[in-house]
């Protein structure tokens, strides 16, 4: 108890009489904080509050970024293909011939499991 509030304050929290204008003050503070206050707000507060809110109208900067980067980007790969005269040709796949029913087979297990996994896999976290 380093000072006198706090020796009142200790009283009228344990019911102990105490006298004077400031335990008055005390108690009153006590009573008031126990009760309910008188007011209720309504139902649509949340709603109505939330109308005053607008939403700010700012720059994005991270949509303009990246659509002047896909720009920049394509806009360089024309630039070299036309300045370097390039030619394509599809001679360092021709081993790929003598694999065309391995390449038929993985490509059509890659959609079979695919099918599988939105069946089986994706139904039934949906449900839950």
């Amino acid at each position: 108890m380093s000072t006198p509030d706090e020796f009142i304050q200790k009283q009228v929290e344990e019911g102990t009489a105490s006298f004077g204008s400031d335990a008055d003050a005390y108690k009153v503070v006590f009573n008031s904080i126990k009760k309910e206050p008188h007011f209720k707000l309504s139902p649509d507060f949340a709603n109505k509050v939330s109308l005053f809110a607008s939403p700010e109208k700012s720059f994005n900067w991270e949509k303009f970024l990246f659509i002047s980067g896909g720009l920049g980007f394509v806009i360089a790969f024309i630039y070299v293909i036309a300045s370097l005269n390039t030619t394509f040709s599809f001679g360092a796949f021709t081993f790929l011939s003598s694999y065309q029913g391995l390449l038929f087979f993985g490509t059509s297990l890659l959609f079979l499991l695919n099918w599988l996994d939105k069946k089986l896999i994706h139904a039934r976290t949906e449900h839950t």
